[in-house]
């Protein structure tokens, strides 16, 4: 299927991002898109022996069963690598009726 829309969160705050996820996917779901691709990246490792801390990336599910995103959004799942890996994600959205 192809992306129909591309969001980068690289850099953003965290209010930020929720933000501009829910008008992004709000926006396409009013124009008939339906794969959409949000780059969260993987997070910052603060040394070798700590793990990634993702905040972006751990909260998008969250973000994506709001009761605001619940009804547009039919199914997300990891992006392949060349689209970013585990660092994004597809969102597939419902058809509009």
């Amino acid at each position: 299927m192809p992306i129909d829309a591309t969001l980068d969160l690289h850099g953003y705050k965290r209010d930020n991002a929720h933000q501009s996820l829910l008008h992004f996917i709000d926006d396409h779901y009013r124009q008939g898109s339906r794969c959409l691709l949000v780059v969260t990246g993987k997070g910052i490792k603060s040394s070798s022996l700590q793990p990634s801390v993702g905040i972006l990336r751990e909260s998008l599910p969250v973000w994506l069963a709001d009761t605001r995103l619940r009804p547009m959004v039919l199914a997300y799942d990891v992006a392949k690598p060349k689209h970013g890996g585990s660092g994004a994600f597809y969102i597939l959205l419902r058809r509009k009726r």
